[in-house]
Protein backbone atom coordinates (compact mmCIF):
# COMPACT_ATOMS: atom_id res chain seq x y z
CA UNK A 1 0.00 0.00 0.00
CA UNK A 2 1.30 3.43 -0.96
CA UNK A 3 2.44 5.75 1.81
CA UNK A 4 3.06 9.49 2.11
CA UNK A 5 5.90 11.01 4.09
CA UNK A 6 5.46 14.42 5.75
CA UNK A 7 1.66 14.19 5.63
CA UNK A 8 1.48 17.55 7.42
CA UNK A 9 2.80 19.20 4.24
CA UNK A 10 -0.03 19.32 1.69
CA UNK A 11 1.47 21.83 -0.73
CA UNK A 12 4.73 23.62 -1.37
CA UNK A 13 8.31 22.60 -0.67
CA UNK A 14 9.64 20.82 2.42
CA UNK A 15 12.27 23.46 3.20
CA UNK A 16 12.33 27.24 3.04
CA UNK A 17 15.43 27.18 0.83
CA UNK A 18 13.69 25.50 -2.11
CA UNK A 19 13.09 27.52 -5.26
CA UNK A 20 9.41 27.67 -6.23
CA UNK A 21 8.46 29.09 -9.62
CA UNK A 22 5.00 29.72 -11.02
CA UNK A 23 4.03 28.17 -14.35
CA UNK A 24 0.83 27.67 -16.34
CA UNK A 25 -0.54 24.13 -16.65
CA UNK A 26 -0.82 22.72 -20.15
CA UNK A 27 -3.20 19.99 -18.98
CA UNK A 28 -6.23 19.49 -16.78
CA UNK A 29 -6.04 17.47 -13.57
CA UNK A 30 -2.33 18.14 -13.02
CA UNK A 31 -1.46 16.21 -9.84
CA UNK A 32 0.54 17.46 -6.87
CA UNK A 33 3.97 15.92 -6.25
CA UNK A 34 4.40 15.03 -9.94
CA UNK A 35 7.51 15.57 -12.04
CA UNK A 36 6.56 18.07 -14.72
CA UNK A 37 8.06 18.76 -18.12
CA UNK A 38 7.99 21.78 -20.37
CA UNK A 39 5.21 22.08 -22.95
CA UNK A 40 4.43 24.63 -25.66
CA UNK A 41 3.40 28.10 -24.55
CA UNK A 42 -0.23 29.07 -25.00
CA UNK A 43 -1.46 31.77 -27.37
CA UNK A 44 0.01 35.16 -26.45
CA UNK A 45 2.18 33.59 -23.73
CA UNK A 46 5.95 33.97 -23.65
CA UNK A 47 7.00 31.19 -21.27
CA UNK A 48 6.45 27.45 -21.76
CA UNK A 49 3.71 25.65 -19.88
CA UNK A 50 4.15 22.47 -17.81
CA UNK A 51 2.52 19.04 -17.86
CA UNK A 52 3.18 15.45 -16.81
CA UNK A 53 4.80 12.96 -19.17
CA UNK A 54 4.57 9.27 -20.05
CA UNK A 55 8.12 9.24 -21.41
CA UNK A 56 10.71 7.50 -19.25
CA UNK A 57 13.78 9.64 -18.61
CA UNK A 58 12.25 12.71 -20.23
CA UNK A 59 14.96 15.36 -20.39
CA UNK A 60 12.50 18.28 -20.33
CA UNK A 61 11.81 18.02 -16.58
CA UNK A 62 11.66 21.45 -14.98
CA UNK A 63 10.74 20.31 -11.45
CA UNK A 64 7.92 18.91 -9.29
CA UNK A 65 4.40 20.36 -9.05
CA UNK A 66 3.65 21.35 -5.46
CA UNK A 67 0.58 23.55 -5.44
CA UNK A 68 -1.76 25.08 -4.94
CA UNK A 69 -3.70 22.33 -3.22
CA UNK A 70 -7.06 22.90 -4.89
CA UNK A 71 -10.28 21.41 -3.47
CA UNK A 72 -10.11 18.76 -6.22
CA UNK A 73 -6.72 17.58 -4.89
CA UNK A 74 -4.95 18.70 -8.06
CA UNK A 75 -2.55 21.60 -8.65
CA UNK A 76 -4.47 22.48 -11.80
CA UNK A 77 -8.04 21.54 -12.55
CA UNK A 78 -7.87 22.97 -16.08
CA UNK A 79 -5.30 23.84 -18.70
CA UNK A 80 -4.37 27.48 -18.14
CA UNK A 81 -4.45 27.26 -14.33
CA UNK A 82 -1.42 28.63 -12.50
CA UNK A 83 0.73 26.02 -10.72
CA UNK A 84 3.69 26.16 -8.36
CA UNK A 85 6.74 24.08 -9.24
CA UNK A 86 9.82 23.37 -7.12
CA UNK A 87 12.69 23.79 -9.57
CA UNK A 88 15.47 23.33 -6.99
CA UNK A 89 15.49 22.02 -3.44
CA UNK A 90 13.60 19.68 -1.13
CA UNK A 91 9.99 18.70 -1.82
CA UNK A 92 7.81 15.61 -2.05
CA UNK A 93 7.41 13.50 -5.20
CA UNK A 94 5.28 10.51 -6.18
CA UNK A 95 7.39 7.47 -7.10
CA UNK A 96 7.10 3.94 -8.41
CA UNK A 97 8.80 2.26 -5.46
CA UNK A 98 7.94 -1.37 -6.17
CA UNK A 99 8.53 -1.09 -9.92
CA UNK A 100 12.05 0.27 -9.38
CA UNK A 101 14.25 0.07 -6.30
CA UNK A 102 14.34 3.48 -4.63
CA UNK A 103 16.67 3.92 -1.66
CA UNK A 104 18.03 7.07 -0.08
CA UNK A 105 20.33 8.66 -2.65
CA UNK A 106 18.72 7.01 -5.69
CA UNK A 107 18.74 9.29 -8.72
CA UNK A 108 15.21 9.74 -10.11
CA UNK A 109 13.85 10.24 -13.61
CA UNK A 110 10.38 10.40 -15.13
CA UNK A 111 8.53 7.15 -15.75
CA UNK A 112 6.09 5.85 -18.38
CA UNK A 113 3.39 6.26 -15.72
CA UNK A 114 2.31 9.91 -15.85
CA UNK A 115 2.92 11.89 -12.67
CA UNK A 116 5.45 9.43 -11.20
CA UNK A 117 9.21 9.23 -10.89
CA UNK A 118 11.32 6.06 -10.98
CA UNK A 119 14.89 5.07 -10.28
CA UNK A 120 17.19 6.17 -13.11
CA UNK A 121 17.67 3.32 -15.57
CA UNK A 122 20.66 2.09 -17.55
CA UNK A 123 23.15 3.78 -15.28
CA UNK A 124 21.84 7.23 -16.24
CA UNK A 125 22.74 9.44 -13.29
CA UNK A 126 21.51 12.64 -14.89
CA UNK A 127 18.02 12.48 -13.38
CA UNK A 128 16.02 15.44 -12.13
CA UNK A 129 16.10 14.57 -8.40
CA UNK A 130 17.63 12.42 -5.66
CA UNK A 131 15.52 10.40 -3.21
CA UNK A 132 15.79 11.50 0.43
CA UNK A 133 13.75 8.51 1.63
CA UNK A 134 13.18 4.97 0.39
CA UNK A 135 10.12 4.27 -1.72
CA UNK A 136 8.92 0.68 -1.58
CA UNK A 137 5.47 0.88 -3.19
CA UNK A 138 4.11 2.30 -6.41
CA UNK A 139 2.44 5.59 -5.55
CA UNK A 140 4.60 6.34 -2.49
CA UNK A 141 5.09 10.07 -1.91
CA UNK A 142 8.59 10.62 -0.58
CA UNK A 143 10.90 13.58 0.07
CA UNK A 144 13.30 14.28 -2.79
CA UNK A 145 15.90 16.89 -3.64
CA UNK A 146 15.25 18.44 -7.05
CA UNK A 147 18.63 19.07 -8.67
CA UNK A 148 17.44 22.01 -10.73
CA UNK A 149 16.40 22.80 -14.24
CA UNK A 150 16.52 20.86 -17.46
CA UNK A 151 18.45 17.58 -17.13
CA UNK A 152 19.55 16.95 -20.68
Amino acid sequence: MASEQYQNIQEGPITKGAVVEEFISSSSNLPRWAPVVLAAAGTNETLPRVTTTTTSNNKSVIGVSVGPNRSSGYCADNAGDSVQVVTFGATKCKVLGSSSTIAIGTVLETSATAGNAQAATSGDKNGFAVALYAGTNDGDIIPVYVKGGITG
